[in-house]
């Protein structure tokens, strides 16, 4: 592990011309390296194991011989693309940006995220959160102004079509009071052995919204780690929507910090394991610091094959925050007799004037809808895409903004 992240360290030279952040990144690899990866023995990583790949210097090489044509864009979208882990201006769309409005990527200037680059996270709690400052390769800071709605969504794109690549991104996103925005975080690649470790930050201020999706169609061999950590203040009203389904061992972490009283979230997810060998795993958690909050989780998953998912959904009232509503719902379709769900909804309650509930369900395709739709003259196959298409359903019919919904649909289908 220690000459892994020794020599990707020794061979990323994106931000060596910023003395303030290599002092920092030095700090954070040598806390990473003390700490190691965490192993099952840890209650957070109980079900999952993170493989580090052996050392390539293809890691941290830039390729910007022959960039690709990415495809697969949301219309009218602002556009940011990163290949191979590094910003590429010429799939880049920013023109229908407002005036007002910063959405660039941190290689272009880094200046205005510095406080947010030098965060020091918990190595304990939050290895690969330091690993990302010590490997920090790109990423985006998003800006939008008080009282600006921006009617374009913003479309990130993250491609990868090398075998052997490390991408360490950092996303920076600060919506300020009244102000709403939509973004598409996307991941895809081809089918090559390739690791992403990406940290996202979101600032929600007073009385904004925002909705935030998270497609994540990486390459059947790749590894993706994400943590990302929201704080909202007072009236703010956050949307996630989580869709995944590429990856070989994929790791995601969501934080989620209520710090304004009258503050709003709401987490939706889907999960598809369809590939041999899979393994997705989910962990929310929830901090109510503030009175009046309310927060919803719903997440669905479809396992086949020899795949594994993980769900972990946990939501803590902390003293004094009286008046929360919260709400936590995880639900499984196991398709073959080796595929494997671990879930563990929790709640951890220190104030009593609250309402929360959770639950969690795990089954198969029901057989007397199977056998309906088979009396009908429709086969076997084309029957059960049915049901696992009405299972999804109830995720995809939140999203509100209808081109969205549309091209993730095509997405994940």
């Amino acid at each position: 592990m220690r000459e892994w992240v020794e020599n990707c360290f020794k061979h990323n030279t994106q931000f060596a011309d910023l003395a303030w952040l290599q002092d920092f990144r030095q700090q954070s690899l040598a806390k990473f390296i003390e700490r190691g990866v965490p192993t099952r023995k840890e209650e957070n990583w109980k079900y999952t194991t993170i493989p580090l790949p052996k050392w390539s210097q293809d890691f941290t090489n830039k390729n910007e011989s022959a960039l690709p044509n990415v495809g697969h864009k949301i219309a009218d979208a602002i556009r940011l693309v990163f290949i191979n882990g590094y910003f590429s201006a010429e799939n880049s769309f920013v023109d229908n940006l407002p005036e007002n409005c910063i959405a660039r990527a941190l290689s272009v200037n880094s200046d205005l995220t510095k406080e947010f680059l030098l965060k020091d996270y918990d190595v304990q709690l939050q290895p690969f959160s330091v690993l990302n400052s010590a490997l920090l390769t790109d990423g985006i800071y998003i800006q939008i102004p008080k009282d600006t709605q921006v009617k374009n969504p913003i479309h990130v794109i993250y491609y990868h079509d090398q075998q052997h690549q490390f991408s360490s991104p950092r996303q920076i996103i600060q919506v300020e009071p009244n102000a709403s925005v939509d973004i598409v975080i996307e991941h895809r690649g081809q089918n090559n052995n390739y690791f992403v470790n990406q940290v996202t930050e979101i600032e929600a201020q007073t009385n904004s919204e925002i909705n935030f999706y998270k497609v994540q169609d990486e390459g059947e061999q790749a590894v993706h780690l994400e943590t990302t950590y929201v704080e909202q203040q007072q009236q703010s009203r956050v949307n996630i929507w989580q869709f995944s389904k590429g990856g070989k061992v994929v790791r995601e972490d969501l934080h989620i910090a209520q710090t304004g009283v009258g503050s709003e979230t709401s987490m939706q997810g889907f999960y598809s394991l369809k590939n041999t060998a899979q393994h997705m795993d989910h962990h929310l958690h929830v901090d109510h610091f503030a009175e009046h909050g309310k927060s919803k989780m719903v997440y669905k998953g479809i396992i086949d094959n020899n795949s594994k998912a993980v769900f972990n959904g946990k939501v803590m009232v902390h003293p004094g925050s009286q008046h929360i509503n919260s709400h936590q719902e995880n639900h499984n379709l196991l398709l073959s007799n080796t595929a494997e769900i671990n879930t563990k909804p929790e709640l951890e309650i220190y104030a009593d004037d609250v309402k929360c509930t959770h639950g969690a369900t795990i089954g198969e395709l029901n057989a007397d809808a199977l056998f309906f739709l088979r009396a009908r003259g429709i086969d076997q196959e084309e029957a059960q895409k049915i049901l696992l298409s009405a299972f999804a359903k109830e995720i995809f019919a939140t999203i509100p903004n209808a081109i969205i919904k549309d091209y993730i649909e095509s997405r994940v289908s």
